[in-house]
């Protein structure tokens, strides 16, 4: 059987072009991602690969210390990683150096099927010219629940005034609320 060198091989990012073609140069340092969505592309490739340097150095530098290594290294390491899906991609105008993609990435863990669905946020460094992944909303759905829009939550809105703190505690102790149930 004749052996095939990883950059002919489909992108894992599913874009359709080979990796060597695709998200490979970009986690090998040999080129930037040109767009937040190639770097979200080449994140993804990189979680499947288990290449955790590159996730760390695809971050923000602000968000860096709070990144956990070894805990990206083991969901990346224990995930049958199965195919990635681009929702949508919003950038900003030319000139500006913010993006957003949504996606969902389905992967396998310990026998279960999970679809994370992700919104996330991009900034490019334009002395650089290069794309960081600053922070993201995301949640997950099991086998046979897809994604569906999620209803925004309703706003609080009080029906009752709202006691103040220096008015008379609503329980009726004679004490003001700052000293009563509002002091809690």
């Amino acid at each position: 059987m004749e052996q095939t060198n990883d950059t002919e091989i489909s992108c894992d990012c599913g874009s359709g072009k080979t990796y060597g073609a695709c998200c490979e140069p970009f986690i090998k340092g040999a080129a930037k991602a040109p767009t937040a969505e190639a770097l979200m592309r080449s994140r993804y490739t990189a979680y499947v690969h288990a290449n955790i340097s590159y996730i760390k150095s695809t971050l923000a530098p602000e968000k860096r210390k709070e990144f956990d290594e070894a805990g990206a290294k083991e969901w990346s390491t224990k995930s049958k990683w199965l195919g990635l899906e681009i929702m949508n991609t919003k950038a900003g105008q030319p000139n500006d150096s913010t993006g957003v993609v949504e996606f969902t990435a389905t992967y396998k863990l310990n026998g279960k099927k999970i679809g994370h669905h992700e919104v996330a946020e991009f900034r490019q460094d334009k002395t650089e010219g290069r794309w960081y992944f600053v922070d993201a909303e995301s949640h997950e759905h099991a086998d046979g629940h897809g994604h569906h829009h999620h209803a925004p939550t309703a706003p609080v809105v009080r029906t009752e005034p709202k006691i103040g703190r220096n008015d008379p505690c609503s329980c009726g102790s004679g004490l003001k609320y700052k000293k009563c149930h509002g002091a809690a």
